[in-house]
């Protein structure tokens, strides 16, 4: 993938967010409406479909530096596609109306365009251990490094709890139950053997590190588990 397509797309972004501004100040006047122009509802529908098409535009014009959820975490395969299309997103992510609406511009633009391939899948399960992980778990020391400013986890944390299929997807739902903020219930199950032994790795991202707020007045008390281990020998 060429960093001029990596450009282009920012510089599309920049564009596509301008005229979206340019036609919701428009649509916002009073001064144009007329009685055989639009309804305000139905130029309150459009604000909101150009507000939901474009909010993520700017970010994608000028973008911050990307960090991990985890301290040495490398990215994902969709965050490596939406580096080098940063277009993908919101691409694939609206209806035939806005990709109509994009395309109309980028042609009155005068820009040659090509939209972006498809995103990679998004893994809904859970993330195998890296081989530094492995490594680090091979030599004795536990494989999560806190992030900076925090505590370590506590030693009750460094163990590798053996759960069946049934028990993961039952400790997720009970997660959902309590309102943890890390989903619901579902889609584990997809993704693990039905028969194997799984071993669950405390892995906080750094946002849920133990200690941080809960958003509810208090501290986080739990340990999320973002990582796990399966042995499936018969």
């Amino acid at each position: 993938m060429s960093r001029r397509e990596t450009r282009l797309d920012r510089d599309i972004a920049a564009m596509l967010a301008a005229k979206a501004f340019t036609e919701i100040r428009y649509l916002a006047g009073d001064a144009r409406r007329s009685p055989q122009n639009t309804s305000a509802e139905e130029d309150l529908e459009r604000i909101r479909f150009l507000a939901d098409l474009c909010h993520n535009l700017p970010p994608i014009a000028r973008p911050r530096p990307w960090r991990p959820s985890r301290r040495g975490a490398p990215g994902g395969s969709r965050e490596q596609a939406m580096a080098e299309r940063p277009m993908g997103w919101t691409w694939h992510t609206t209806g035939p109306e806005g990709r109509a609406w994009m395309l109309r511009h980028i042609e009155q633009d005068g820009r040659r365009w090509t939209p972006p391939p498809p995103l990679p899948a998004h893994h809904t399960g859970p993330s195998p251990m890296t081989l530094r992980q492995q490594i680090t778990v091979l030599l004795g020391r536990w494989p999560v490094r806190a992030p900076a400013g925090r505590l370590p986890l506590p030693a009750e944390a460094h163990v590798l709890k053996a759960l069946d299929t049934d028990a993961v997807c039952a400790l997720y739902a009970e997660a959902g139950r309590l309102r943890l903020g890390i989903g619901h219930g579902g889609p584990w199950r997809a993704h693990l053997d039905p028969d194997g032994v799984h071993y669950l790795v405390t892995d906080p991202a750094n946002y849920y590190w133990p200690g941080n707020t809960d958003g509810k007045g208090g501290t986080i008390r739990w340990w999320q588990v973002h990582r796990t281990v399966t042995d499936v020998r018969r």
